[in-house]
């Protein structure tokens, strides 16, 4: 069980990292390297992402890949729910896809 907790986590240091990304462009007038360099956010971004990696690894240490690489798919959740809420983006019909992605990730962990 420690290793499906431990994916979770990854999964959420990905999802987040990728969140904290959009939000580092959106302070950025001009896109190039050295204005992502110099963003905070962004090198937070980075930092989690980092740590996501520490979980991941440690996931599959703990538990068999056919648990941790499908609970990796909760990464994808949110950064759309951020979307949603941070950024003012509009789901549509898609919402229906997260929870989807969420029900499979609990049906393969079982």
């Amino acid at each position: 069980m420690l290793g499906f907790y431990l994916s979770v986590l990854a999964a959420m240091c990905f999802g987040f990292s990728a969140t904290m990304q959009k939000q580092s462009l959106r302070g950025i007038r001009r896109f190039n390297f050295s204005s992502l360099v110099r963003s905070r956010v962004w090198a937070s971004s980075l930092i989690v992402g980092f740590i996501g990696i520490l979980f991941y690894l440690a996931a599959l240490k703990s538990a068999p890949i056919s648990i941790v690489q499908p609970t990796l798919s909760l990464s994808i959740a949110i950064p759309v729910l951020a979307g949603w809420f941070a950024f003012g983006e509009r789901l549509g019909g898609r919402w229906i896809h997260i929870l989807l992605i969420i029900l499979g990730v609990m049906l393969l962990s079982l």
